[in-house]
């Protein structure tokens, strides 16, 4: 809606329940239009850079804001990004090699991991 709900009824004339109402069957109605269509195509590959760099950001978060969930996703993806590697040599995809861009962005991630929560989750033994 193009302004706030109680506005658009009084506008209207009509009570905030029949606005919801009408909202609600004018989506569904606009969605099976949509559903006829050919769906955008996804990207779903994930790359150890990008992952890095995502890693740095919640990290940098973690430290500003000192917010404990923060901490908890930068762990869980320094975690999955030392997973990446195998036969010590980092993979940018399950089957492409890591790049220049992939072992930047890892390294500054995993880094920044450490500065923010300062336990052994950068641990190399870990790594398979």
């Amino acid at each position: 809606m193009p302004r706030d709900p109680e506005s658009v009824a009084a506008d209207l004339g009509v009570s905030l329940a029949q606005l919801g109402d009408v909202s609600a069957r004018g989506k569904c109605k606009l969605y099976g239009v949509r559903a006829q269509r050919v769906w955008p195509a996804r990207d779903e590959k994930i790359l150890a850079g990008w992952n890095g760099w995502m890693l740095a950001a919640f990290a940098e978060a973690a430290v500003a804001f000192d917010r404990d969930g923060y901490r908890d996703v930068v762990r869980r993806n320094a975690d999955f990004l030392l997973t990446r590697i195998v036969d010590g040599r980092l993979m940018r995809t399950p089957k492409i090699g890591g790049l220049l861009e992939d072992y930047s962005g890892v390294a500054w991630g995993l880094a920044l991991a450490y500065e923010a929560t300062h336990d052994g989750v950068m641990s190399m033994s870990r790594v398979s």
